[in-house]
């Protein structure tokens, strides 16, 4: 006889047929614990047989009888197994990476380890595989499949049924990034689109810092703009799928373009041969370096800051630029530096022979002289710009020098011309002087705003540019040059000077911002010109400040510089205008003429330079343009009323704006720089909706909280008098925001999945965005500056809906309801609102309680946040005890970081549940019977997550007393049989039986009886039985009175017995 099979409550035998047998019996008997034998019958031509109803994890003996029909034993055989441990059941299955599905499961007493089986819904994958505890991860797996899994308990006799099987399926996979950096500021990232993926999520991290920014797109490419040289980011790139899960991600590391390096200097170096050392200053993220002249000579350096270009010719005039290079390809080029080689010409010759030294002669052409002794071929003098040098070389030995030598000559490049003065000889010419300079042929001027145009090309030191622009600023540049060398490009520009900003710094003072282009301590006239009066400031510095500037004027502001030289060209003017416009008349008067004229008068209004008068009427309109402050108004009709208004206009235009706040409200500022002693009303008649506000006086401004974004208005600012009435006469102005898209077109291509969105253009506007939303509320867009866009990736057969909206550079309006969801599972937040209008994308932020920041961009209304641990920790270190008291189980555990509040529960033999719940790192669970065994579960929560249950050690509740205790004697003088019936809970038994004196006897079994022996004959007892569970004793069953057989001399029966000795501790005390 053999075990075929087993599982967690069946055992499968197989034995040879026994002659004559005509049936067999096959009994199942638990080994080493307690519990009732189990037997099966099967007829003799039955050689296989199954045995059911045994418990898990148990070693049984199994017996095998042949017997007649008689039911006499012919043959015996036994052998010995183990049934399969409990069915475990799986808590849960998730997948986190697309080709694994990790399942946790609930671990069971015995198994020595765990089967996973995954079998795909087409069924054409199936796999098995041994994992040793919960939980366990099933790999190879296709992404985005569905499979049936389950598991299976494992010990040394064999495996147990599969648990009750779940669905679960992979996530998709990892969008494979590519990057590129196209320039020094930005990252190009792409990636091919990823199967069953509906959004992309990037996050981008710079290298040693902690701010990372997240963005989620559903294209396959990404631009990251302003980001900071020659610096390494790490992008992460996560695909999900519909139901909302992330997938495998993927980390991309990308270095962006070294910055443009800064030539410092360029030194001619002197020697045999000229060369120039280039120095600049090593920029971040850079490789190595490569220098580049405008007459194509190079070098190239790795690690120094410098490199040397030689040989070079002696006044010689080029440019020399610098490039960065890194992994990511090169830097912009340095900007250009001019070099001269002046300073050192080196003169060289071929060796004579027979010669002990050399005698070299150098002359320049206004008489002066050098020479050099040497005997070498070579010899360095010092050379300036615009000259012509005349060498001749004399070789010597003792007889003397050679009787004549050839006479060679060398011209350096012309210098650069100074005291460079310019006139402004009409609106249109500029005329150009300067001081002639030695070597210089020629003169080329020109000016870099007409495109290096040369306007000049004269021997005189003079130049007309004629043709320019008026009020324009001009950088006028002049350059010498020779026939033999060229020309000298290092020469400097001349520049005018420019007014940068203004600034007010109180009711009467204003700052003007200027460029300072010429050498420093640089005297600067910044000059204010008005109707009436002129202020001056004077600087050495980029700024001065007017003050005394009365309210309400205007006034042209220019600045010159001054140096030893003369006066610059003035740089081209800006207006500034005190205050906020013009004053408001104080009062309007309306006179009658006649029945059909009408005389409107009104107070002066300070920085005023016209004004506009109309009557309105229902029968009528009548306008007025005037520079004075009174009009007078025809084509009236008799018996009518009629409404007058007034606007004062600046020079710069009317008197009133409205502008939306980077708050979301709306401001209307206007011009009333007269008395500020009335309070101002503002009405905005929207298409949506009407405002008023109310502003103090001395206020030029009023907000109002816009509840309607994107709307028309018409709007009236009108002062309030001291009697309370609002002035009638105050003009309206109407206001419009972008215009909605009111023409769109959709075709829809099913092969291709791909809709094409057509729509008509909006003034104003300068993006769009397409969006098509399904039944399901899910939406799919796309941007566009033109008039269509794609949007790809729609299901065949769907009904979308498909609408456009228009958007400008406004400030946007606030995104409406925002709500925040929790995939608890995967740490992820979702954050979603209303789209709102002119929105080119949206900046969603999180911070957590540690003050760190993560930040989402995104052109669609959600965005993931992952990682944001809102799900607790898992609870650590649970266990349960008893104490040995009944009907209670106390539970601790360590505290878990974020959890509020714990939930345990346990699940005893029975399948009844008990539990507690606590927000301190305890619980008890009252209510449990005796002789439970149970399995104990924690999960930990706050308000938004709850963690899967951890599975905490075994607990066992006190065993149950024994019940009906009996005893039976016999007639025996010295020993009683006490009996009794099993509890739940218990491993064995101790019988106790106690005479009148105390004196105490035992036995113990792990069945339903034991014999008490050594008792005193004729004695009267008192027996009862306690369980035990090795931990913990049950409390005593019901007491039994008996007596013991009388007999002479039996007082020598020993009192006491050995087995008594034995487990008097267990008697005595509540645990071991």
């Amino acid at each position: 006889m053999s075990v075929f099979t087993v599982t967690s409550k069946s055992m499968t035998v197989q034995w040879s047929s026994y002659t004559g047998a005509s049936s067999y019996k096959i009994t199942a008997t638990p080994k080493n614990t307690p519990g009732q034998p189990v037997f099966a019958h099967f007829s003799g031509n039955v050689v296989t047989g199954s045995v059911i109803s045994l418990s898990p994890n148990t070693m049984y003996t199994m017996q095998l009888e042949a017997m007649d029909n008689a039911l006499n034993v012919l043959s015996s055989a036994d052998t010995e197994d183990t049934t399969a441990p409990e069915v475990p059941s799986i808590e849960q299955a998730y997948s986190k990476n697309s080709d694994s599905i990790t399942v946790e499961f609930t671990e069971v007493s015995g198994a020595t380890s765990y089967i996973l089986r995954a079998q795909s819904e087409s069924g054409d994958y199936f796999s098995e595989m041994v994992v040793l505890s919960s939980p366990g991860t099933v790999v190879k797996l296709k992404p985005y499949t569905d499979y049936r899994l389950s598991v299976m308990s494992v010990n040394s006799g064999g495996r147990s049924q599969p648990s009750y099987p779940i669905e679960a399926r992979t996530v998709v996979m990892a969008p494979q990034l590519n990057t590129t950096s196209p320039n020094n500021a930005s990252i190009v990232v792409t990636w091919p689109p990823v199967e069953n993926a509906v959004l992309y999520m990037l996050c981008i991290i710079q290298e040693g810092s902690s701010s990372r920014v997240k963005l989620n797109t559903t294209d396959t490419t990404v631009n990251f703009n302003d980001l900071a040289a020659g610096t390494t980011y790490c992008i992460k790139g996560t695909a999900w799928d519909s139901e909302g899960r992330a997938g495998d991600d993927l980390t991309v590391c990308q270095i962006t373009r070294p910055p443009s390096p800064d030539v410092t200097l360029v030194q001619v170096s002197p020697g045999r041969s000229i060369g120039i050392a280039v120095y600049w200053l090593l920029v971040q993220g850079a490789e190595n370096y490569s220098v580049w002249t405008t007459n194509g000579q190079h070098c190239n350096s790795t690690a120094d800051s410098y490199c040397s270009i030689v040989p070079v010719e002696c006044g010689q005039n080029h440019s020399v630029s610098v490039t960065a290079y890194n992994k990511a390809g090169p830097s912009s080029p340095s900007q250009p530096v001019d070099y001269i080689t002046c300073g050192q010409l080196l003169g060289v010759w071929d060796s004579v022979p027979m010669v002990e030294y050399y005698m070299a002669f150098i002359k320049r052409d206004d008489g002066t002289e050098m020479s050099c002794n040497t005997t070498e071929t070579t010899c360095q003098f010092s050379c300036m710009c615009g000259y012509t040098y005349l060498t001749s070389v004399f070789p010597y030995n003792k007889a003397g020098s050679s009787p004549f030598a050839d006479v060679s000559n060398y011209t350096t490049i012309p210098c650069c011309p100074q005291g460079v003065t310019i006139q402004l000889v009409s609106t249109e010419t500029l005329e150009i002087n300067w001081l002639p300079v030695k070597g210089a042929e020629l003169y080329q001027t020109m000016a870099a705003q007409t495109n290096d145009v040369i306007h000049c090309n004269d021997t005189a030191p003079v130049c007309a540019l004629s043709d320019l622009k008026c009020d324009t600023a001009y950088s006028v540049t002049v350059t010498p040059c020779s026939e033999l060398r060229g020309c000298n490009h290092t020469c400097t520009p001349h520049t005018q000077k420019q007014i940068l900003n203004m600034t007010q710094s109180n009711n009467s003072t204003y700052r003007i911002h200027i460029t300072t282009p010429n050498t420093p301590n640089t005297n600067y006239t910044i000059k204010a010109t008005g109707r009436f009066a002129t202020h001056t400031c004077q600087t050495t510095n980029s700024s001065c400040e007017l003050t005394q500037l009365p309210c309400g004027s205007s006034y042209d502001v220019i600045a010159v510089a001054i140096t030893s030289v003369g006066r610059s060209l003035p740089g081209f003017s800006k207006t500034l205008e005190t205050g906020i416009g013009p004053c408001c008349p104080t009062y309007v008067n309306v006179t009658q003429v006649t029945q059909a004229m009408t005389n409107v008068t009104w107070s002066p209004g300070s920085g005023a330079r016209s004004y506009v008068t109309s009557l309105t009427s229902p029968r009528g309109h009548a306008k007025c343009h005037t520079l004075d402050t009174h009009c007078l108004m025809g084509c009236i009709t008799c018996g009518t009323d009629y409404s007058v208004h007034l606007e004062a206009i600046s020079s710069t235009g009317h008197n009133m704006k409205l502008y939306r706040m980077r708050s979301y409200s709306l401001r209307v500022s206007w011009r009333s720089l007269g008395p500020q002693t009335h309070n101002h009303t503002v009405d905005l008649y929207g298409t949506g909706a009407n405002y008023t506000c109310t502003a103090a006086a001395g206020s030029k401004h009023c907000d109002i909280e816009e509840r309607t974004c994107g709307d028309v208005y018409k709007v009236v600012a009108a002062p309030v008098g001291q009697d309370g009435i609002k002035v009638s006469f105050c003009q309206p102005r109407t206001y419009s925001t972008i215009n909605p898209v009111t023409t769109v077109s959709a075709e829809y291509s099913c092969t291709s999945g791909l809709v094409t969105v057509t729509w008509d253009l909006v003034f104003g506007a300068n993006l769009y965005r397409a969006t098509a939303t399904d039944g399901t509320g899910a939406a799919l867009n796309c941007t566009s500056a033109s008039t269509s866009c794609h949007i790809t990736m729609l299901k065949c057969g769907e009904e979308y809906q498909v609408h456009v909206t228009a958007i400008s550079d406004d400030f946007p309006c606030t995104p409406a309801n925002p709500e925040t969801s929790h995939h608890c599972s995967s740490n992820v937040i979702i954050f979603s609102w209303q789209p709102t209008n002119n929105t080119r994308y949206y900046v969603a932020t999180a911070v957590d309680k540690s003050g760190q920041i993560t930040e989402c961009r995104t052109a669609d209304s959600k965005c993931f946040f992952t990682n944001t641990g809102c799900a607790p920790c898992l609870p650590t270190n649970v266990r349960t005890g008893d104490g040995c008291h009944s009907e209670m189980l106390i539970t601790t555990w360590d505290s878990a970081a974020g959890a509020l509040s714990y939930t345990v529960e346990a699940q005893g033999n029975t399948e009844e549940t008990y539990n507690c719940t606590s927000s301190t790192n305890s619980c008890a669970i009252t209510g449990v019977p005796c002789g439970e065994h149970l399995s104990v579960w924690i999960v930990a929560s706050n308000d938004n997550c709850s963690t899967e249950r951890v599975l905490g050690d075994v607990a066992q509740t006190v065993p149950c007393k024994p019940i009906n205790a009996s005893v039976s004697v016999d007639c025996s003088q010295d020993s009683a049989r006490v009996n009794w019936r099993t509890n739940i809970g218990v491993i064995f038994y101790v019988a106790v039986a106690e005479d009148d004196n105390g004196n105490v006897h035992s036995c113990n079994s792990m069945g339903t009886n034991c014999l008490i022996e050594d008792l005193r004959c004729g004695q009267n007892y008192t027996a009862s039985v306690i369980g035990t569970n090795i931990k913990c004793n049950s409390s005593s069953s019901n007491q039994v009175s008996f007596m013991t057989g009388r007999k002479k001399h039996c007082d020598n029966i020993f009192t006491n017995s050995k087995l008594w000795l034995s487990f008097k501790f267990l008697l005595t005390s509540t645990s071991f």
